[in-house]
């Protein structure tokens, strides 16, 4: 739990995105925005299934977004489902854990989205800039 309070923490002060397995202790944890919560137009969970990127099974999946405007999002991808899907628990640990690459290209193209990519927000206070 505490590195994945760490990394709310780095989220929030830097933009970005991060994932987790929908239903995440870590949401309640941390007091995150639940889904359907648009209080904040720059905090935000969206629900997605991994399984739009590629994935063997739904993997159903909550991402946090800061930063980001929702209408900035990249458009999610639209992928037919497979004929059959792998149950989840008959994966192993490491294909239950994998990413797929096309989710990993949408969470970074997310991610370059910040307000903090944005030239003219170079001097925005409490944030990280590698």
């Amino acid at each position: 739990m505490q590195l994945g309070l760490w990394a709310v923490e780095t989220v929030m002060r830097c933009g970005g995105v991060l994932e987790q397995p929908a239903g995440s202790k870590l949401w309640e944890a941390a007091k995150l925005p639940a889904l359907g919560d648009h209080r904040d137009p720059f905090l935000y969970t969206v629900y997605l299934e991994q399984s739009w990127f590629g994935f063997p099974t739904p993997k159903p999946t909550w991402i946090l977004i800061c930063g980001v405007p929702r209408a900035w999002l990249p458009a999610l991808p639209f992928v037919l489902m497979p004929k059959s899907l792998v149950p989840f628990n008959q994966l192993n640990q490491a294909e239950r854990s994998r990413t797929m690459e096309p989710l990993a290209n949408w969470l970074c193209q997310v991610s370059r989205a910040t307000w903090w990519s944005l030239p003219n927000c170079a001097n925005l206070p409490n944030q990280s800039r590698a």
